[in-house]
């Protein structure tokens, strides 16, 4: 049997023996001995009865228990290569976790070694004086925010606020009452004065419940600045000097505060399709703004380099922020993930970064599951733990925190690659199970650029893996492999159903549109039961905000492919003499399937989606 180690009887300590009683107990096994240090990181030596920990920070110690929990009984030290390590998790794109998931979440969180956790809050955040943001959108309430820092903070972990502060706000800026504040449908007008008042008010709610004085103010992606409502025709202008002219007003409104601000700086650096910055106006960028460089997409590790020089050049020691690839997919992507967040965290220690923001965003819905996430979020903090991460490691990590293997994890992710193509696949980072999951079965948009191969047979293969996976999982992780196991079985059916109907139609097979007939109720079936587990895994995660979008998706196949069996049965039976879908001639809008990128397909109206 491995050793127990006893841990003193107070939070957060208590809720973490309850989750781990094998290896935790509050009245026996070996007494933990904390001895604080000045260096960073930890010393964990088992002597007799007594396992002695040296560590410098909270953070430290949690990441010493969590070692311990992977390798019971052996002694071991860290230094960490990063001293912030932070995750961000989108709270915006449709849902938002709920309070007393996330705690079980940060204490996994502080297990790995993480010291930072953010909420992406765009609207979703309560907001002093304005009730319209969040409304209906699941909001972060500030006694939520207060008792979430509170807790985290026994943890070691250092919650921050993370808002925008001129683009991405269309949520907020689609209700009438807001409308006076728009540049455009998502960017702030930054030449109205009353402008600043609201993200005064966005700014002093954001901080209020949080202790740290850090704050990101988001900043990304403003396209179109200058250009809407705030524009004077026939009047020359340069955005990045009205960029730059509101970051000046950002920083004396937080330096006003006493607050240390971030921002994502890819607008500086010309990186979002806009110019850089020139000399001139970086140099004129105030210095005391911490710049967050974000990249999910390069391979090449000399990009990251170049750009983390690029950031220095302009008098800034960069924040590094890879990505977790989790938005726009109904699993996250170990695979993809891999593509550029190891090359980006390699060269982040070889240059000497001390910062990094691993981010979980949740494009498009919000359709993954955060426990799917697991493997990439212990990776990250192996990354920042050591100077040569070793997959290994974070195997025996994961297992141990998680409770279910990490190959368990990242099996479902394996449905959006192409059979024969997964290199190709991940490099274009397709998510063909999103498309086939959403292609409208009657239209084909999607299902016609396979037209000619079977993928049912393919999928079949990797729905007995999950099944097999799912029996091995830990009990908490039912209901994410119900999800998964159910995905599967749909898309085993699904994959080739418009292709076969369309090739039996245009052949005037009617023994093969009798059995797509037959099988099209079976499809809804279990259609209806991926509904019921993706609504299960959703309300036990996060706040029901945000479902009925995805359910609406749902609700759009099941009528669609009602209609496709209607159209099919009549045709069959003589009512009609033709099924004019499946005689337009195809169109591949993508030269080849694994480069679509986003759900494509027509399904009933989503115009609630996030």
């Amino acid at each position: 049997m491995p050793p127990m180690l006893r841990l003193p009887n107070r939070q957060p300590f208590m809720e973490i023996a309850a989750d781990y009683p094998k290896a935790f107990s509050l009245r026996k096994g070996l007494r933990l001995k904390g001895v604080k240090r000045s260096e960073p990181g930890y010393a964990l030596a088992v002597r007799g009865s007594t396992c002695s920990v040296e560590y410098a920070t909270t953070s430290d110690l949690m990441r010493a228990l969590g070692q311990w929990l992977a390798h019971p009984g052996k002694s071991g030290s860290q230094t960490p290569p990063l001293a912030f390590r932070g995750l961000m998790i989108d709270s915006s794109r449709n849902a938002v976790i709920k309070p007393e998931v996330l705690r079980m979440i940060l204490r996994r969180l502080a297990l790995f070694g993480y010291n930072a956790v953010c909420l992406y809050t765009e609207d979703t955040y309560e907001v002093d004086g304005h009730p319209e943001m969040g409304y209906l959108r699941g909001k972060c309430t500030q006694k939520e925010l207060r008792e979430l820092d509170a807790y985290a903070a026994k943890l070691g972990i250092e919650m921050l606020p993370c808002i925008q502060t001129l683009g991405h706000m269309e949520q907020i800026l689609s209700h009438p009452n807001y409308r006076k504040f728009r540049d455009d449908d998502h960017i702030l007008n930054i030449k109205m004065p009353e402008t600043y008042q609201f993200i005064e008010a966005l700014i002093d709610s954001a901080a209020k419940p949080y202790r740290s004085r850090r704050i990101h103010l988001g900043l990304d992606e403003t396209w179109g600045l200058s250009r809407g409502r705030a524009f004077v025709p026939n009047t020359p202008i340069d955005p990045r000097n009205d960029y730059l002219d509101h970051l000046q007003k950002l920083m004396g409104i937080c330096r006003a505060r006493g607050l240390k601000p971030m921002m994502w700086g890819d607008i500086v650096i010309g990186m979002s399709g806009t110019q850089a910055f020139s000399e001139d106006q970086a140099a004129k960028l105030p210095k005391d703004m911490k710049m967050v460089f974000w990249n999910y997409y390069q391979p090449d590790p000399e990009y990251y380099r170049n750009t983390i020089r690029q950031y220095r050049k302009m008098g800034f020691e960069p924040m590094v922020a890879p990505g977790l690839w989790s938005w726009g997919r109904l699993w996250a992507s170990q695979y993809v993930t891999d593509v550029s967040a190891k090359p980006f965290m390699a060269v982040a220690r070889e240059e000497g970064i001390s910062e990094a923001l691993m981010t979980m965003w949740g494009d498009d819905g919000h359709e993954t599951p955060f426990a799917a996430n697991y493997p990439a979020v212990a990776q990250f903090a192996d990354d920042c733990w050591w100077a040569k991460p070793r997959i290994e490691e974070t195997k025996a990590l994961v297992e141990a925190v998680c409770g279910t293997e990490f190959g368990a994890y990242t099996l479902p992710g394996r449905l959006d690659h192409y059979p024969g193509r997964e290199n190709e696949s991940i490099q274009a980072r397709a998510n063909i199970s999103k498309s086939m999951l959403w292609d409208d079965p009657l239209l084909g948009i999607f299902a016609k650029h396979y037209a000619g191969t079977r993928l049912g047979p393919h999928i079949q293969v990797l729905s007995d893996l999950i099944a097999k996976a799912a029996r091995r999982a830990s009990p908490s992780d039912r209901p994410l492999f119900a999800y998964a196991g159910s995905l599967a079985q749909v898309l085993v059916l699904k994959a080739d159903l418009h292709n076969a109907a369309r090739e039996a139609y245009l052949k005037k097979d009617i023994k093969g549109l009798r059995e797509i007939s037959k099988k099209i109720p079976q499809v809804v079936r279990c259609m209806r039961k991926l509904l019921k587990a993706h609504s299960a895994l959703w309300l036990e995660e996060r706040k029901p905000f945000g479902l009925e979008a995805l359910q609406i998706r749902y609700g759009g196949q099941l009528v669609r492919l009602a209609e496709m069996k209607d159209r099919i049965d009549g045709f069959l039976q003589g009512k009609t003499t033709s099924i004019m879908e499946l005689e337009e001639k195809p169109i591949k809008l993508w030269p080849d399937p694994i480069r679509v990128s986003g759900s494509y397909g027509r399904v009933a109206t989503i115009s609630t989606i996030r």
